[in-house]
């Protein structure tokens, strides 16, 4: 006769049958990295800057999920990975691959090359991934190669996220930004203040100067687009600054151009193995 199964036997039955079931489960693929890598170049002369049917636009707004580049790691001493401590950090000019086709631009008379960079990331899903800050004016250049001139600045971010497909975002301005910035303060520092009011406010005043506020990241992005719409230069002044925004699908180890009439952006994604 078969003996009855005690309580603790049910436990240590119900135990192997989990290990059993975790052991036959396919195992979660770890997050997989991608080397970056970006070439920004001016091109198209003078004529495109006197257009008058473009709106100036300065540089994106930064968003609350946006990092800077840390500053590279010596290539003589620990090797390059894929972990937390090569995460957004400027690549050695020795690892940058686009260099060569860098160069061939920058010898031509129709280009001009601003900046090359190249980082390393994890592929982070859309909610996750965060935009990186790029920019000439903040001095962020593998080497000493590339020199962009005055009124050839470059200021924007670029977000790689990954679904089920590699996607990137692209948000770059281009033009004299230090002559953008002082318009765009010499025009807040015109506006009237608004008279501040006693007493309790009505339903659906605006809250006071330096009052506590609440703001849903909707919100927060309506506000930046409007920051952003800039007015034009006064009249007789020819346009600033441009602004290139792209959206595109990727595949892994393809070169991508992003065209503008006066400045243009090469872009690779690689999976590192």
């Amino acid at each position: 006769m078969r003996p009855p199964r005690t309580r603790f036997g049910a436990v240590l039955a119900l135990a192997a049958g989990l290990a059993a079931l975790a052991a036959s489960a396919p195992a979660t693929p770890a997050t997989p990295w991608y080397q970056v890598e970006v070439v920004i170049f001016a091109q198209g002369g003078e004529s495109p800057w006197d257009r008058d049917d473009w709106r100036e636009e300065g540089p994106p707004p930064l968003a609350g999920k946006t990092v800077e580049l840390l500053a590279a790691i010596d290539p003589t001493g620990e090797g390059s990975g894929s972990n937390r401590r090569h995460a957004f950090r400027a690549l050695p000019a020795s690892e940058l691959e686009l260099t060569a086709t860098a160069d061939r631009l920058d010898r031509t008379d129709a280009y001009r090359v601003l900046l090359q960079v190249g980082w390393r990331q994890p592929g982070f899903p859309y909610d996750d991934a965060p935009a990186v800050h790029l920019g000439t004016l903040r001095g962020l250049v593998s080497d000493d190669r590339f020199t962009a001139a005055p009124g050839e600045a470059v200021d924007g971010t670029v977000r790689l996220w990954r679904r089920r497909f590699l996607h990137v975002d692209t948000d770059l301005a281009f033009g004299d930004i230090e002559a953008w910035r002082r318009r765009k303060d010499a025009a807040a520092a015109s506006e009237e203040p608004e008279s501040e009011s006693r007493g309790t406010p009505e339903a659906g005043a605006a809250p006071r100067a330096g009052a506590a506020e609440l703001r849903t990241p909707g919100a927060a992005a309506q506000e930046g687009a409007v920051e952003a719409a800039e007015p034009r230069p006064a009249g007789g002044e020819r346009l600033g600054v441009v602004r290139l925004t792209r959206s595109l699908r990727l595949r892994a180890g393809r070169l991508y151009y992003l065209d503008h009439p006066l400045f243009g952006v090469l872009l690779r994604v690689k999976r590192l193995r």
